[in-house]
């Protein structure tokens, strides 16, 4: 009786041990099941309704900064140019231009340029050189207008300091600033009055004094006196004048 006591009990817990195994997986794939489906099934928490501030906030966080401006309007940065291994000078570079200084240009490369207004709006005129081309009127003779140089006007050039009352021709600054004489100016300066004067309607002329004839027409003070002598060179009578430093000088009395 002890040992049928002993293996039923045996068996019984043995039986007992299954179940409680068995309802134990039961139980765990169950609670697992409903909460997978449960992460599933449940949607998102619908967003709260946005006010119009809010969009518009969004949207400038959503933008992309803007460039801080610039003065003047020019993106530009201030580069050194190294001109031939031998001077730094200042220049600008704007992406991939690079631009120098014109009074560098100007003098390194003997052009022109300056600031004009047409219009009521600045503009920058350059060229590689101060004179003008002009059509030529007919046929090009020795003793007839030389080229173009009626149009020219080299006395109120640039590099013409002033017009010599002496010598009668122009002091060039083109080499220095002191002013010389400048042989290819010179004869530039000749050629174009010589050219104008043929081209040019001729200047008007009125003879005060053709030195023929009495003198009647003059007023001569005390202790000066006027003559009348024949001149080889002109080939015609000049007047003489002689008047002493304290004279108050003679003149026409049809011209007071």
């Amino acid at each position: 009786m002890r040992c049928l006591a002993a293996r039923v009990h045996y068996k019984t817990l043995i039986v007992v041990c299954a179940l409680l195994t068995f309802l134990t997986l039961l139980l765990w794939n169950r609670c697992s099941s409903e909460r997978a489906l449960r992460t599933v099934a449940r949607p998102p928490p619908p967003p709260p309704p946005a006010s119009p501030r809010a969009d518009g906030l969004r949207q400038q966080r959503a933008q992309p900064p803007e460039p801080p401006p610039v003065a003047g309007g020019l993106r530009y940065e201030e580069i050194d140019c190294l001109i031939n291994d031998d001077t730094t000078i200042k220049g600008r570079r704007e992406g991939g231009e690079v631009y120098l200084p014109f009074s560098w240009v100007e003098r390194y490369f003997d052009v022109y340029g300056k600031v004009a207004q047409y219009d009521g709006f600045d503009r920058f005129e350059f060229s590689h050189s101060y004179s003008k081309v002009y059509a030529q009127r007919g046929p090009y003779h020795p003793s007839g207008v030389f080229m173009s140089f009626e149009g020219y006007n080299v006395e109120v050039r640039d590099r013409v300091k002033c017009i010599s009352g002496v010598e009668g021709v122009p002091l060039s600054t083109q080499w220095g600033p002191q002013g010389y004489f400048y042989a290819i100016q010179i004869a530039q300066y000749g050629l174009s009055h010589y050219s104008k004067n043929l081209t040019e309607r001729e200047p008007h002329m009125e003879v005060y004094e053709a030195g023929e004839g009495k003198a009647d027409a003059w007023v001569v003070p005390k202790g000066c006196s006027l003559t009348r002598s024949h001149d080889k060179t002109r080939a015609t009578s000049v007047r003489l004048f002689s008047t002493p430093d304290a004279a108050t000088g003679k003149n026409m009395s049809n011209l007071q």
